[in-house]
């Protein structure tokens, strides 16, 4: 530390007596003390300030490793440009079993799920009621034919009494047009037989189609009604339609 300003004075006290000396210490030592204290707490708020500093900065950034570079050959070969589309599934074939005729489920052939030929038998309606009815269409039938056979004998008797006078025009007239709705009566018989033979095979449901059969829609024993009942449903997959929903955008490209 620097004291020159007072180097004149301490010069001047050099004689001074040891009793005056110690009265004199006293007036320098604490302008140096002071001075001295506060280089030293300056020093000192310096190197806090700095540890501090040093201490709040922040450690600079891991290296980060070069990156992967993969390198391939180029290859050359026609490229199709290709549209994929979501699309539907259905049978080419789909046939609803609806009964033909009124009765009651006696039968079912054939397992859900299962594939079926074409004319195989799938369901029984009860059959009795039905033969019956054919029974009664046949006896109609020998009745009018045997109608036709007296309504032709009698029209042979009659012409050559007509011929002779003995009947007139009127009798032969009557007796024509008896043959006639005997005639009529037996085309009506067999007509009836017709249909009492269809109504017969309506008892067995056969398969339209050939197909994969779902399940069954009545259970035996209940009652099914013409053309109202839905049995089952065939699907033919064989082949199979695909349908899809296309963009007019996309149309443009195919």
């Amino acid at each position: 530390f620097s004291f020159a300003p007072r180097a004149p004075k301490l010069r001047e006290k050099v004689m001074l007596t040891a009793n005056e000396q110690t009265k004199a210490i006293p007036r320098i030592l604490p302008s140096s003390i002071l001075g001295l204290s506060g280089r030293v707490a300056g020093f000192l708020g310096v190197t806090l300030m700095s540890n501090f500093l040093g201490c709040t900065s922040q450690a600079p950034p891991p290296k980060m490793p070069d990156p992967k570079v993969f390198v391939a050959n180029p290859i050359e070969k026609e490229f199709v440009e290709k549209l994929e589309f979501t699309g539907n599934l259905r049978a080419t074939e789909t046939v609803q079993l609806r009964a033909r005729v009124s009765g009651y489920l006696e039968k079912i052939h054939f397992k859900d799920g299962d594939d079926v030929k074409k004319d195989q038998l799938l369901f029984t309606i009860e059959q009795e009621p039905f033969e019956v009815a054919l029974a009664l269409a046949k006896a109609a039938h020998e009745k009018a034919e045997a109608n036709l056979k007296l309504a032709k004998a009698e029209m042979d008797r009659t012409e050559p009494l007509v011929a002779r006078g003995a009947l007139s025009a009127q009798e032969r007239d009557l007796k024509s047009a008896d043959m006639a709705l005997a005639t009529a009566d037996v085309n009506s018989a067999l007509a009836s037989i017709r249909q009492a033979e269809l109504n017969l095979s309506y008892t067995e449901v056969r398969a339209p189609i050939s197909g994969r059969i779902g399940r069954h829609l009545v259970d035996e024993g209940n009652l099914v009604e013409s053309q109202m009942t839905n049995l089952t449903t065939i699907e033919n997959f064989s082949p199979i339609f695909a349908y899809f929903g296309v963009s007019e955008s996309d149309m443009q490209l195919i």
